[in-house]
């Protein structure tokens, strides 16, 4: 009788545990399931069909908060997750190709939209020439040497003996040490 007893009270104690490791899985699956947001992708190959990489994709609209964008990968992928749902302005942009502006694209709540290939095509941009001028700085901000270069006929015209330790003293920067 007490050896059934303690199966009855093992079997409630079980019964129990498993009662609070299965009772929150609906919950957790509902909460889940709740996405409020969308996604946006696309591939960018060029016109001849290989992939773009380093495209600027930049999205905006009523509902999205600022400005988001990407850059596109290597293989000309790109994808924005976590887009307010609505309808949005998608701009694709590159230096050496065609601007391409979608409008009116739709993001739906927990949904990917995708854009499937979208080819740009080259646009070559006429550039003014580029006129560089100027001096040679009178510091050098890349070094912290200072010295002098001095030729023959400047070493014979200076007014001090002809050996070096006097011609180093003539340099500004050299200071006398008290060793001599």
């Amino acid at each position: 009788m007490l050896r059934e007893r303690r199966i009855i009270r093992c079997a409630a104690a079980a019964r129990n545990v498993l009662a609070a490791l299965f009772l929150p899985l609906p919950f957790i699956a509902s909460a889940l399931g709740q996405q409020v947001t969308g996604n946006l992708q696309g591939q960018l190959p060029d016109s001849l069909g290989q992939p773009l990489s380093s495209v600027n994709i930049v999205v905006r609209g009523r509902h999205v908060q600022g400005v988001r964008g990407i850059v596109s990968d290597e293989d000309g992928f790109f994808a924005i997750p976590g887009l307010p749902p609505g309808t949005v302005s998608v701009t694709m942009s590159h230096v050496s190709y065609q601007t391409i502006v979608f409008e009116n694209v739709s993001i739906q709540m927990g949904k990917t939209t995708d854009l499937r290939e979208i080819r740009l095509h080259a646009h070559p941009h006429d550039l003014p020439e580029v006129v560089v001028s100027g001096m040679r700085p009178m510091i050098d901000p890349g070094t912290t040497y200072s010295g002098a270069n001095l030729r023959a006929t400047d070493f014979e015209n200076l007014p001090a003996e002809r050996n070096y330790r006097n011609i180093a003293a003539l340099i500004p920067e050299a200071n006398a040490s008290f060793f001599g």
